[in-house]
């Protein structure tokens, strides 16, 4: 009995914890540049208005 009730709880703990790195892993390839996301290009086009505001500042 004890062991059935071990097995699910084990292997309902492995797939959750994959579920949820590869939103972090998602995250980061948002902030390092990945090419699946769309947001990627926007971030490349934002630092340029940011200088300039800088600058201007």
């Amino acid at each position: 009995m004890p062991r059935y009730m071990a097995a699910p709880i084990t292997r309902r703990q492995p797939p959750a914890c994959p579920e949820r790195t590869p939103k972090w892993e998602l995250n980061d390839e948002a902030s390092t540049g990945s090419p699946m996301l769309p947001s990627v290009p926007r971030e490349p086009s934002s630092p340029g208005p940011i200088d300039r505001l800088a600058r201007s500042t």
